[in-house]
């Protein structure tokens, strides 16, 4: 099963600073992780206890 989620703002009011942007992942991290723990996914869905925030690379 996938669950998708995701944060949306007025545009007026939107935050796109890499502070704001690790905090909104930080968020949807404990909130993944919670469900997976309350499903009893296995191993959490692969989810680690923290949130690992790195940045991703493009190729």
């Amino acid at each position: 099963m996938r669950i998708s989620g995701r944060f949306t703002r007025p545009k007026a009011t939107a935050q796109d600073t890499p502070e704001h942007l690790a905090a909104n992942m930080a968020i949807s991290h404990a909130a993944s992780l919670a469900v997976a723990k309350k499903l009893q996914c296995e191993n959490n869905g692969g989810l680690p206890e923290k949130a690992v925030l790195e940045p991703r690379t493009r190729t």
